[in-house]
């Protein structure tokens, strides 16, 4: 079985650059989602500066294949 590698982290550092990325990117309050293919999730800032992959909570399937 695995370990857990615990460590002490500098959550302010972290909180302070997520912040200074947001305002560099125009401080948006609003996003897109982009659903593409092999069930990824993507939010996206209006202008593009900011985007990350969403985490997978679960899959929907989709039409029943007819043939």
């Amino acid at each position: 079985m695995g370990r857990w590698d615990l460590r002490p982290r500098d959550i302010w550092a972290e909180i302070q650059d997520a912040a200074a990325r947001w305002r560099a990117a125009g401080e948006p309050a609003a996003y897109r989602i982009h659903f593409d293919t092999g069930d990824v999730q993507r939010a996206t800032s209006p202008n593009g500066a900011l985007t990350w992959q969403l985490p997978l909570v679960f899959s929907v399937p989709g039409p029943p294949n007819t043939t």
